[in-house]
């Protein structure tokens, strides 16, 4: 009897579902680095799909200061000259979409009336998935 439940507690043994945590959601993160070609400080700056995120408190070395970022693929960004993503005008803003994990340089944006720089003049910005 005692082989026969030392085999049945094998067999079940064998046919055990592991049991498997479950991993913290992650937030998609967007980097803003002060200088181009992603140099410089860089940080990574969590993504609130819709919500505006303004350059102050901890990331007040950014306002006015970045010059690259990396946004993540299926989303698009708006950049604001602004704190409170907040445009007077479109030249005041300029809108980035990643189809893939891209980086983007501020120096050279194109917009509506040609190509302008947004080198160290951005305070907010504000991505929604794509």
């Amino acid at each position: 009897m005692f082989a026969f439940l030392t085999v049945a507690a094998l067999i079940a043994g064998a046919f055990a579902v592991p049991t498997v945590k479950p991993t913290p959601d992650v937030s998609p993160v967007t980097t803003l680095c002060t200088s181009t070609a992603m140099s410089g400080t860089c940080l990574s700056v969590p993504i609130s799909p819709d919500a505006c995120t303004s350059l102050t408190g901890g990331l007040t070395v950014l306002n006015d200061g970045v010059g690259s970022a990396q946004i993540p693929g299926g989303f698009v960004c708006t950049f604001f000259q602004n704190a409170g993503c907040l445009s007077a005008l479109s030249a005041d803003a300029f809108t980035v979409e990643a189809l893939g994990t891209e980086a983007f340089d501020f120096s050279s944006v194109p917009g509506e009336f040609g190509t302008t720089s947004f080198l160290d003049d951005v305070s907010s910005f504000s991505c929604s998935i794509i």
